[in-house]
């Protein structure tokens, strides 16, 4: 198809929706049922990458906190050598927490949880892209029953107008197959 037919055809979709409403959400209920829980899915898989990667920062964060308030315990210390030497070790252990520890929980966390995450919502494009697709197609399958529609009850006996038919009717059938396989990918 050229440019100019697809433009052509995404105006008549545009412009059937503005002045008949929507009529697909009747035709398939079930489609937009699962596009409607997409879609709170993707809003809750964006929030918790969003919530992940925040949480690894607040971590990063406090690590860096304890270590900075134990070098300070440390400097400001003028008192007792018991309190010299356990601000000391404070301090020891709160800088081995920040450069050891956090940095293996870091490529941990990276690995186990931040990566997965981030793996899932990539595929989510894939599926919205789908469900737009299967809109569309649904569409064509709508315009594609009422065309047949029209041309059978104008004329059902006429032997040319049945030949004319029989290619939107073939065009129906295999729309409508395609249509229940994409839906049962989307759902499954």
């Amino acid at each position: 198809m050229s440019k100019w037919e697809n433009l052509k055809k995404n105006i008549g979709r545009t412009g059937g929706k503005m002045f008949k409403g929507d009529d697909l959400r009747n035709a398939a209920p079930d489609l937009y049922e699962q596009a409607e829980r997409f879609e709170i899915l993707k809003k809750k898989a964006d929030r918790l990458q969003l919530e992940a990667r925040n949480f690894l920062d607040s971590v990063k964060k406090m690590s860096f906190a304890q270590k900075e308030l134990a070098k300070n315990l440390s400097v400001t210390s003028g008192g007792t050598n018991d309190h010299t030497s356990s601000q000391h070790k404070l301090a020891q252990a709160s800088t081995f927490i920040n450069d050891n520890i956090f940095a293996q929980f870091e490529q941990l966390y990276s690995t186990t949880v931040l990566e997965p995450i981030e793996t899932y919502c990539s595929y989510l494009p894939d599926f919205e892209e789908a469900i737009s697709k299967t809109k569309k197609r649904l569409q064509d399958l709508e315009k594609a029953r009422s065309q047949y529609s029209k041309a059978v009850s104008k004329s059902p006996e006429d032997p040319v107008i049945a030949a004319a038919v029989s290619y939107p009717f073939h065009l129906l059938l295999s729309l409508d197959i395609y249509y229940h396989l994409l839906i049962s990918t989307i759902i499954s």
